[in-house]
């Protein structure tokens, strides 16, 4: 159950995984692989924010030289 509740919240676009659930044998190891999953996907979707973000920066100072053009 408490590892069904973390897929639920990575499901619905909560990709920090801050709370401590102590899951024992297989389910307690499939847990941490995916608090490392979560963490390593979470750190993507930043650079991809981070590089949209300056694309779109870019794409405006070439918009605003051309205009001149």
């Amino acid at each position: 159950k408490k590892l069904q509740n973390v897929f639920r919240e990575f499901s619905q676009g909560h990709l920090i995984f801050d709370k401590k659930v102590n899951i024992s044998g297989e389910l307690g190891e499939i847990e941490k692989e995916l608090r490392i999953f979560i963490e390593k996907f979470r750190a993507t979707i930043m650079k991809v924010q981070d590089m949209t973000r300056k694309v779109e920066s870019e794409n405006e100072k070439i918009i605003n030289s051309t205009e001149y053009l």
